[in-house]
């Protein structure tokens, strides 16, 4: 039985094809995608509006390439415009809340450009409600009727209760990543669309066969397994002191000092590291509060390693504030190991992080020609 896992990053030239043949009636083809609502999609040609589809060497069937991009619940809503037929294989529900953004008018961005201070006061109010949904995150424990919003959004787009039951999900909210969509809901109450929670035997050149042995015949499948999450340095090699690897280093999954350094690896610097990623705001603004930081670092003008006591002290006070976070939740997710260390999340406000790097701390490392190699 084949079992669908989140396949590793790779170069697009090494990528795994072990999953591809050539059926008769158009190609097969699985391809990585990030990780949503769905584990596989199936699509087949037949369809009475052949004449409006994308053609391809499959005489007028979407293009692989435009379909092995269904990335979100959004791309599904597309595909299922297309196709003659969309089964899509779901191995847990996503909560998902309406998207609520609008443009501009006309009116608005000029008054916008004529008084600067307005637009930075709009901007400065999207952030702060923005910092604020982290207050419902952190409460996000709460039984899975008691979050109304999303129920409600189900509850007005799907009016089967069948295929509304499969699409409630049995955690907390964001626990796993919560989903913004107006259109995937109205998209699988579609009559050439169909959601499939039985999991996946085989792939065969006909198409997929679920568990009960059932065929969905389909001329193209896009499979979207996830996104490796817990490496964060990839296959790329980096030593450090001692000759000691960041892969070593990392055996019990990746954590640095303030997202930032590694201790015993003088003056390696990431942006966007360990535990640095947010639930709610911009990681611009996380990354810009990163920079600064590091040119304080390197305006030290000499290696510098960070203490590994401070390090571990840091990282253990993280993980016991993530502990009362809904990532910290009975679901699976990328955002943790199976031991359930977070690795991804920064369990506060962009502010606070902001804050916490504003100054680099000299106290916190050591010369590293002197240091010892990390422990």
């Amino acid at each position: 039985m084949l079992k669908v896992e989140p396949l590793a990053v790779r170069p697009p030239a090494s990528r795994d094809k072990s999953l591809r043949s050539t059926p008769p009636r158009g190609k097969l083809k699985a391809e990585r995608a990030a990780a949503g609502p769905y584990s596989l999609a199936a699509v087949s040609a037949t369809t009475p509006h052949r004449q409006s589809r994308t053609k391809d060497t499959a005489g007028g069937l979407p293009s692989v390439a435009e379909l092995s991009e269904a990335r979100k619940p959004k791309d599904a809503a597309k595909i299922a415009k297309v196709a003659g037929r969309l089964t899509l294989f779901q191995r847990s529900p996503n909560w998902i809340v309406p998207r609520m953004n609008r443009p501009y008018t006309d009116e608005e961005k000029a008054q916008f450009r004529a008084q600067p201070e307005l637009m930075e006061k709009v901007r400065n109010e999207i952030f702060q409600m923005a910092e604020e949904r982290l207050i419902a995150k952190r409460n996000g424990t709460a039984p899975v009727e008691e979050v109304p919003i999303p129920l409600a959004h189900l509850h007005a787009q799907v009016a089967d209760p069948e295929l509304r039951a499969k699409l409630t999900p049995d955690y907390e909210i964001g626990c796993k990543r919560v989903l913004i969509s107006n259109d995937f809901y109205p998209a699988l109450t579609r009559p050439n669309v169909e959601l499939v929670t039985d999991a996946i035997a085989r792939l065969t050149p006909q198409g997929v066969v679920d568990a009960s042995g059932r065929l969905h015949e389909a001329d193209v499948v896009i499979c979207a397994t996830g996104f490796e999450t817990k490496s964060f340095a990839g296959e790329t090699a980096i030593s450090g002191q001692g000759g000691l690897t960041l892969a070593q280093a990392w055996k019990a999954g990746p954590e640095a000092y303030l997202g930032i350094t590694v201790a015993g690896f003088p003056n390696l610097f990431m942006l966007y590291g360990p535990n640095t990623n947010l639930g709610h705001n911009s990681i611009i603004y996380m990354i810009e509060a990163q920079v600064g930081y590091v040119l304080q670092a390197l305006a030290q003008e000499r290696p510098l390693s960070v203490s590994p006591a401070v390090q571990s002290a840091y990282n253990d006070k993280l993980q016991a504030e993530l502990a009362h976070t809904p990532w910290a939740g009975t679901c699976t997710s990328w955002y943790k190991t199976p031991e359930g260390k977070i690795l991804n999340n920064w369990p506060a406000s962009a502010q606070a992080y902001a804050e916490a790097v504003a100054r680099f701390d000299a106290g916190a490392y050591r010369d590293a020609r002197a240091a010892e190699p990390a422990e």
